[in-house]
């Protein structure tokens, strides 16, 4: 059984679980528009890397792949992007 995107660990609040979904919600709805630097989302995660690291989870049986390339010229800027699998 897949896990769902917004499962998370069942001995934390339930504040915190409903935080951690809107999260990985509003992360998705934002590379869905297109890619977002670090910057970008850090507007709606301070640890979005660990929300980050859940929507991979949950997509890579979907098809789909969350990158992550550095921008050259800007230390400490890195873009990620939503894209099909190539596997897929």
């Amino acid at each position: 059984m897949m896990a769902s995107l917004f499962d998370a660990n069942p001995t934390l609040p339930r504040s915190a679980i409903e935080r951690a979904a809107g999260q990985k919600r509003r992360i998705l709805e934002r590379l869905n528009e297109g890619p977002a630097t670090n910057s970008d989302l850090m507007e709606i995660a301070h640890r979005f890397g660990a929300r980050l690291q859940e929507l991979r989870e949950y997509l890579k049986p979907l098809g789909w792949e969350i990158t992550t390339t550095t921008l050259s010229g800007q230390r400490g800027v890195y873009l990620y992007t939503l894209k099909r699998s190539e596997a897929a």
